[in-house]
């Protein structure tokens, strides 16, 4: 993939008995090879629910070239468990606000060092709240995770201006 985009314009198309509907996109794809899906994003139990792929078909005869090539239902079952639950924990994480931890948590990996999650939440003597905060702070793009898999205390991370500094020397 080589650009998402999202906002797109509503899509219109006749339903089976004849009325006119729109359907807004979550987002559009546009792949290496140049093609541009309208994706469209739900839960699996929402979008069977409302048979969001037979409506899906209804749409994509009535896609407008300029918008987009085809269309494309993505849920929770296309995405690696892992992806879902770090989503999911980081969405969490960013519903709370406390400073106060964030500067600790800050403090604690700015030193550069690749640390784990489970020694900076030890260090920070905060315990879950310091969990939950390098969650913040990694959805702020200040902490860059830098293993594979679900979050967790063995989790290696640094701080992402130590990463960028050391990536442009």
């Amino acid at each position: 993939m080589v650009d998402i985009q999202e906002q797109l314009p509503p899509v219109l198309y006749p339903t089976p008995d004849g009325k006119l509907r729109r359907h807004h996109f979550d987002y559009r794809f546009t792949l290496l090879c140049g093609t541009r899906l309208a994706v469209a994003v739900k839960p699996s139990a929402s979008a069977e629910r409302h048979q969001l792929l037979d409506e899906l078909k209804l749409i994509a005869p009535h896609m407008p070239i300029e918008l987009a090539d085809g269309v494309l239902l993505m849920t929770e079952k296309d995405v690696p468990k892992d992806l879902v639950a770090n989503a999911t924990f980081l969405h969490h994480a960013k519903r709370e606000s406390n400073p106060e931890h964030d500067e600790i948590v800050r403090a604690i990996v700015s030193e550069g060092t690749v640390m784990t999650i489970g020694s900076v939440v030890a260090r920070s003597g905060l315990e879950g709240a310091a969990f939950r905060t390098i969650g913040r702070l990694i959805g702020r793009q200040e902490i860059d995770v830098l293993d594979d898999g679900i979050y967790d205390y063995p989790t290696r991370i640094q701080s992402a201006a130590a990463r960028t500094e050391v990536l442009a020397a």
